[in-house]
């Protein structure tokens, strides 16, 4: 009996050995992943400075340069300026009135109609705080996105500056009290 159990014993290693060579010789080459990605394009743009007020002086044309954004992004982008001709404070403007400062009440808390506006439409020029942008002028702001600075590299938390510039005329009307000119301006970034 215990030669007929250390026999089938023995055919039995012997079966599972011949099972185990095939699976094991069937290996060929390396086993390896190969994994691939490339990043999403990434733009970031956030305004320091909120409501700024700037001195209107007849005949002159008044800079101001205090807001500053900053920007960071890992591809093309474009960043453009706008007359909103909305202001979630204010709500709208008239639709005549892209680009121009106009009347808001200070008491209301809303845009006068009939709007009275200045002569010339806001103008805004840029300072590039990085060489991963260039800049271009803004001649006349409108309600529609004009570009402001384009980039066509990665950069990480450039700054910028926009420099606003509103000339006022000698025959730009004075508004009554409680009245001032205002201007919503809204900055996007889009991928390019």
């Amino acid at each position: 009996m215990k030669i007929k159990s250390l026999t089938i014993v023995g055919i039995l290693i012997i079966a599972f050995a011949a099972m185990a060579a095939p699976v094991m010789a069937a290996s060929t080459g390396s086993d390896y992943s190969v994994i691939t990605g490339n990043p999403t394009l990434y733009v970031s743009i956030a305004l320091a400075g909120g409501t700024h007020e700037i001195t209107l002086t007849p005949g002159t044309t008044t800079p101001y340069a205090g807001a500053t954004l900053t920007v960071s992004n890992n591809g093309p982008c474009v960043i453009s300026a706008l007359d909103t001709m909305t202001d979630e404070h204010a709500g709208a403007k008239t639709a005549d009135t892209g680009g121009y400062m106009v009347n808001y009440s200070t008491v209301s808390g809303t845009y006068a109609t009939p709007a009275t506006q200045l002569n010339s439409k806001m103008k805004l020029t840029g300072t590039v705080g990085t060489t991963a942008f260039t800049e271009s002028d803004i001649n006349t702001l409108s309600a529609s996105a004009q570009p402001l600075f384009t980039s066509t590299g990665v950069n990480t938390a450039g700054v910028l500056t926009p420099s606003f510039e509103q000339a006022v005329a000698n025959t730009d009307k004075i508004v009554p009290a409680n009245y001032i000119y205002r201007i919503p301006i809204t900055f996007s970034i889009a991928v390019t």
